[in-house]
């Protein structure tokens, strides 16, 4: 049996890529190509910050690259066809069904609201979650509001949207090492560049 190793992530995300170019619908701007290798990048990041030894990290990337592939089959409950999606991957690699768990499980535990309950499901959690710290916040959200028009979730005006995401940002809390520690504090200036923002809207 084999075991989750850097050759094994380098496969995924060539496999993971071929994928999402072949069979995701351009409608999806935010969840894109690019949010997955930024997802998986993060995972990293908040791994080796949140002490997960080499061979966990491979696993988080792993479940990074395919957290958000279940979006080729269904918008809503992608969740549980991207796991359903990494479990063929590892399987046909005959890797160890104990790991292939720990990936699905991690998978699953995106769905909002997160409940992750090891750490590598933790910081795939706060990996997907990472751009409610990113300077261009904004950016990555008109693209998540459009996407919502597109394809039929949600149609909100710009300040609609920013509302929601304040109460999304009340209720959300990061749950790796990392993220408690580090990304938290970002979150709350970005939150405070939101409110601000609806304050705008109001003049």
């Amino acid at each position: 049996m084999r075991k989750i190793d850097a050759d094994l992530v380098t496969e995924a995300q060539r496999y993971v890529v071929a994928l999402l170019k072949n069979w995701l619908s351009a409608e999806y701007v935010f969840h894109s190509i690019e949010h997955t290798l930024e997802v998986a990048e993060n995972a990293v990041l908040i791994g080796k910050n949140s002490g997960l030894n080499q061979k966990e990290i491979f696993m988080a990337q792993v479940s990074a690259l395919f957290h958000d592939t279940g979006y080729i089959r269904s918008y809503e409950n992608h969740e549980e066809e991207s796991a359903f999606i990494a479990g063929e991957f590892l399987r046909f690699r005959e890797i160890e069904e104990r790991y292939i768990l720990m990936v699905t499980h991690a998978i699953l535990a995106t769905k909002v609201p997160q409940a992750p309950n090891n750490q590598i499901a933790a910081v795939l959690c706060d990996a997907d979650l990472h751009h409610l710290t990113s300077d261009n916040y904004f950016e990555k959200m008109e693209l998540l509001r459009l996407e919502w028009q597109i394809c039929g979730k949600q149609n909100f005006t710009e300040k609609e949207f920013h509302l929601n995401s304040i109460e999304f940002f009340r209720q959300h809390h990061y749950h790796s090492e990392y993220g408690k520690t580090i990304m938290e504090a970002k979150k709350q200036q970005v939150l405070t560049r939101v409110r601000d923002r609806v304050h705008q809207y109001s003049l």
